[in-house]
């Protein structure tokens, strides 16, 4: 009868550290880790982390979660993508980290990736997977104990040890979700092989507390930086080459543009396609370039040849900036100043007493931008003129834009002598004033007089 008495009421065996006892209530702690080890499987883990991290990449734009394949991760899309890798990759050795991690930079599925250099993957840590498992399995397990508190027969003492091995949980859950990415493998050319730059956190104070936000602080504020909100217009003309050389270009579709910045790792990474577009309003305001609204509407494969131009003024767009909403990626072009067909010079001409002639002339490099020229000539009017002065003040926009109509000029006269003036209040850097002007001069076979 004692026996039996005791198999019903003494359910749960108790330590103190000295003795063993037989108690009605459970020992919380042991009934924890028999739920923990259990009750409680790796798929339901996995599926709880998955659940909290989709939570937190909610409405990052280009944040992709553990791709399966490589076809899951767009490849034609004008943007930075970061995609976090499975927790299961921390667990492989590095010859199976790297291996996986080129075939989804490289690849499409079946197909290579276009867009290469727009992609970049975050690679989970071994340590803080594990940290993370383990805090997730035992707040599985609280969470069903508590569901069961009269069945256990808990009372409000263990409750609250329940509560306290919560916290104690959740705190190592949050630091772990928190670390689990900590840094960002990228596609770099090595020696004309497609190789991994590693970007990593290595104890640098961020000031982003999210997920994907600190990991793009990363790679966007901690120097050097990895990817850019901004690219200017001289950089585009620099990187496509454009009259660089003999042979070089005059015009460059924004497609190939786009193409060749998504595409080509060792292009600036820029974080979206907004930063082009900005880069080529600025750069046809400043008269750097001008813009075709539609490649069909000129002759792309009629090439520049004694002096004759492919692109009438009328196509193009310069000096004036065009609202960015308005610049088709797809169709679009830009054009060097050079291989603009120059509009006619308008001369309205006012005879003085002297015989001396004044004259305006229109740059064309924006609907008001003209320049005042001073004309004299040691002759009348109504004879050929056979010396010209010109003194003029301009701006930039307006030295792209006058090129064309001195190329001119020079073609006719052999030569011409150009004298320029420049001031600045607080004087020009030395450094910058030999590489930025006399240096190029001097590559253009330019003779300074002494």
């Amino acid at each position: 009868t004692v026996l039996k008495k005791l198999r019903e009421q003494c359910l749960f065996l108790h330590y103190d550290g000295a003795r063993y006892a037989f108690k009605t209530t459970p020992n919380v702690t042991q009934v924890l880790e028999d739920v923990a080890t259990h009750q409680i499987k790796p798929k339901m883990i996995e599926q709880t982390i998955r659940e909290e991290m989709t939570k937190r990449l909610s409405g990052r734009v280009g944040a992709i979660l553990w791709p399966a394949s490589s076809d899951v991760i767009p490849h034609e899309e004008s943007r930075f993508l970061l995609a976090y890798l499975p927790l299961d990759l921390a667990l492989q050795g590095d010859t199976v980290q790297k291996q996986q991690a080129l075939e989804l930079l490289s690849q499409y599925g079946d197909q290579p990736r276009r867009y290469r250099n727009g992609l970049g993957l975050a690679v989970p840590e071994r340590t803080q997977v594990e940290n993370l498992r383990h805090a997730t399995r035992y707040l599985q397990a609280i969470k069903r104990i508590r569901t069961r508190r009269t069945q256990l027969n808990l009372t409000t003492s263990q409750m609250q040890q329940l509560k306290d091995r919560e916290n104690t949980e959740k705190a190592a859950f949050e630091a772990s979700i928190r670390d689990l990415y900590q840094s960002v493998w990228l596609p770099l050319m090595v020696e004309g092989r497609l190789d991994i730059e590693k970007v990593t956190m290595a104890g640098r104070p961020l000031a982003a507390h999210g997920v994907h936000e600190r990991l793009m602080e990363l790679l966007m504020k901690v120097s050097p930086p990895k990817v850019f909100t901004t690219v200017t217009a001289d950089k585009i003309v620099e990187l496509m080459r454009l009259g660089s050389g003999e042979n070089a270009p005059l015009a460059v579709s924004l497609a190939q543009i786009v193409e060749s910045f998504y595409s080509v790792p060792g292009f600036p990474r820029l974080e979206s396609e907004a930063a082009l577009r900005k880069a080529i309003a600025d750069g046809v305001e400043a008269g750097i370039f001008g813009y075709v609204g539609r490649t069909g509407e000129i002759e792309m494969d009629r090439v520049r040849e004694g002096g004759e131009y492919f692109v009438s003024p009328k196509q193009v767009r310069i000096g004036a900036r065009p609202p960015e909403t308005q610049i088709d990626m797809s169709t679009g072009l830009i054009v060097l100043p050079e291989a603009i067909e120059p509009e006619s010079l308008t001369e309205v001409t006012e005879q003085g007493d002297s015989g001396a002639a004044q004259t305006a002339i229109s740059t064309g490099a924006s609907d008001t931008g003209t320049a005042l020229l001073d004309t004299t000539t040691d002759q009348t009017v109504s004879q050929l003129q056979t010396k010209i002065h010109l003194s003029m003040q301009v701006n930039r926009q307006q030295i792209y834009a006058t090129t064309n109509a001195l190329a001119n000029l020079a073609q006719q006269a052999g030569s011409i002598r150009i004298t320029v003036d420049a001031h600045k209040l607080d004087g020009f850097d030395q450094n910058w004033l030999q590489n930025a002007v006399l240096e190029p001069l001097d590559e253009a076979n330019v003779a300074l007089d002494e």
